[in-house]
């Protein structure tokens, strides 16, 4: 995958390993995905979505279904990221201030 977007491999298993870390899923890391939850399975989802650095993303109510604790944390990291990245993001319909 770190070839589609031409990262090198170890770039790519750095970023994961500190995306993972910062949403506290790394124990997560290779479990099946029908095992997992849906806010450990959205928190991989956004774990994907990011891990090559876009320049602009739009995200349809990316804390659908999480419960508060995961809402907060989500829209944390999500804040982080866009200050980080210098990133453009839409986020849309739902609430994610």
């Amino acid at each position: 995958m770190a070839g589609v977007y031409g990262l090198e491999r170890s770039a790519w298993r750095g970023r994961v390993a500190d995306l993972s870390r910062r949403l506290a899923v790394v124990h997560l890391l290779g479990v099946p995905l029908r095992r997992l939850s849906l806010g450990e399975r959205a928190k991989l989802e956004l774990i994907a979505t990011v891990l090559h650095r876009p320049e602009v993303l739009f995200l349809d109510e990316p804390t659908l279904g999480l419960d508060a604790a995961s809402r907060r944390e989500v829209r944390a990291f999500l804040r982080e990221e866009a200050l980080n990245l210098n990133l453009a993001m839409g986020v849309g319909p739902g609430p994610c201030r």
